[in-house]
């Protein structure tokens, strides 16, 4: 699959295009925002993002609402450095199917049907961002 995702970034590089994807940590969004990360040419890569799947998106206003917020450090090599201690936040204990954003993506756009624990919701208004963007090319 490195190939293929070479494939992908090499012809955007190329061509100037945007990729977009689901936005999520997990599948081929995961696969082309880690792919995006190692890059030495950064494309721009928007994710489209389904709110209503965010993993701890009830945390941001009722902490009690989607589990619980749980903070723990992490040791991290930095380059030219010595290891580095960086603070996290970790939700847990979700009653509902939620996923992590990915944070190597270059945009997030959050998108909000009403819905909870549902993909696909995103599809319209991915298809009539790149529908638009398309034409204006």
């Amino acid at each position: 699959y490195q190939k293929k995702l070479a494939g992908i970034m090499s012809v955007a590089v190329e061509t100037g295009a945007w990729v977009t994807t689901t936005g999520f940590d997990a599948g081929v969004s995961k696969l082309l925002a880690d792919f995006r990360r190692a890059a030495i040419n950064q494309v721009p890569l928007i994710g489209f993002v389904l709110w209503g799947m965010v993993e701890g998106r009830h945390a941001l206003w009722e902490p009690e609402a989607d589990g619980c917020v749980a903070p723990h450090t992490e040791k991290l090599p930095l380059q030219e450095f010595q290891m580095h201690e960086k603070h996290f936040s970790t939700v847990c204990g979700h009653r509902v199917k939620s996923l992590r954003i990915n944070r190597n993506h270059s945009h997030l756009f959050m998108v909000n049907d009403g819905a909870i624990g549902q993909f696909n919701a995103e599809a319209k208004v991915r298809a009539a961002f790149e529908g638009a963007y398309g034409s204006v090319r």
